[in-house]
């Protein structure tokens, strides 16, 4: 199936969708879908992303969904944001997808409006680098706590660790104006490192997380183990928590796919970084809802992938956030000099209109 044509499907879904939820005011697509030529092959690892905006309160976020074999993915945004472009503009996911996504619907046209208030905007150095900063942040936030826990074992101190890691490998992406993607997030930071010949930022990365020497043979050995774990997840799961609208079972063929995908173009050792968070996030349902022997499953198959990685202890969380945290300025100091690149390039080859929209 080509791009265009999964386009046409996911609008169909969208509308009903948005008609079916209270004060539903506007749907957008984001993520990778908005990064794809039209008659390009759509991949079996990709879900469709899409941003529904309400007004008053926010309908609690749905699970994963199928719909005429596509794994829908929508999020609940409130309508107000779309007001408040400077909050928009400052937040590398709201953004990244206004700025770049297409509208599906908009009645109002309030997201049209704000589209062209943030879009010239958007490549301007200053907002990079609030964006940046929201990462860095965030990451800092994440690796403080783990620093701190005195928990052992807990799935959601790993989550926060992959979480804080990632928003680290989200910066390249940030300051190069792309999409700051969950599973790709390690390639397109190093796609976008090697670029500007800060290739050891990368390695340096990885070296972090304990993938540096992973093998093909070796992640690709941990997919059926994790789709397992995955299905015993999505069997058990019932108390919410951030991740658990991934426990759509349809979504198994979609996460196995997305990772062989990697593992095939050679970015296998990237792909650990996501590897690791969807255990943690499987993980988390089984210690809230799953039996002992799903919890003892859990575990023998926690401990071989850590086999690989060089473990996820308490010790070793505090250990892997401590140096994560001595790496941040580093990555933030490169990242701040592709911004400024970037940035440039943008607006030496942006129309004049668009020139004069973003001085306004």
């Amino acid at each position: 199936m080509i791009v265009s044509e999964v386009k046409k499907i996911a609008i169909k879904w969208a509308m009903e969708y948005l008609n079916s939820i209270p004060r539903g005011q506007a749907a957008l697509f984001a993520g990778s879908i908005n990064d794809r030529r039209d008659d390009s092959e759509w991949t079996d690892g990709s879900d469709v992303d899409i941003y529904f905006y309400q007004s008053g309160e926010i309908t609690p976020r749905a699970p994963k969904l199928l719909f005429r074999e596509l794994i829908m993915e929508p999020s609940h945004h409130p309508a107000d944001l779309l007001l408040n472009t400077d909050k928009i503009l400052g937040d590398p996911h709201q953004a990244t997808h206004i700025a770049r996504g297409n509208i599906i619907c908009d009645p109002n046209g309030l997201l049209k409006k704000t589209q062209q208030t943030v879009k010239p905007q958007f490549t301007e150095l200053e907002w990079i680098h609030k964006r940046m900063m929201w990462a860095y942040s965030n990451a800092e936030s994440k690796l403080t706590g783990c620093i701190k826990s005195t928990t052992e074992r807990d799935m959601g101190l790993i989550i926060s660790f992959s979480l804080g890691v990632r928003n680290i490998a989200a910066l390249p992406a940030i300051a190069a104006l792309r999409n700051p993607t969950l599973r790709r997030c390690a390639v397109v930071s190093r796609d976008i490192l090697s670029q500007y010949g800060y290739d050891h930022l990368h390695e340096e990365m990885l070296d972090i997380y304990g993938s540096r020497s992973a093998t093909p043979s070796a992640v690709r050995a941990l997919i059926p183990p994790l789709m397992e774990l995955f299905r015993r997840a999505s069997v058990v799961s019932k108390t919410p928590f951030f991740f658990s609208f991934e426990f759509e079972p349809a979504a198994e063929p979609l996460f196995q796919n997305g990772i062989q995908e990697m593992i095939d173009s050679g970015d296998h050792r990237e792909a650990m970084l996501f590897v690791l968070f969807l255990h943690a996030v499987c993980g988390q349902a089984i210690a809230f809802d799953g039996t002992e022997q799903d919890k003892l499953l859990f575990q023998k198959v926690f401990n071989n992938t850590n086999a690989l990685v060089g473990g996820q202890s308490l010790a070793d969380i505090h250990e892997r956030s401590r140096r994560s945290m001595a790496f941040l300025p580093s990555m933030m100091k490169a990242c701040e000099s592709i911004a400024k690149a970037s940035s440039t390039a943008q607006q030496e080859h942006a129309p004049d209109a668009q020139k004069r929209a973003g001085d306004a």
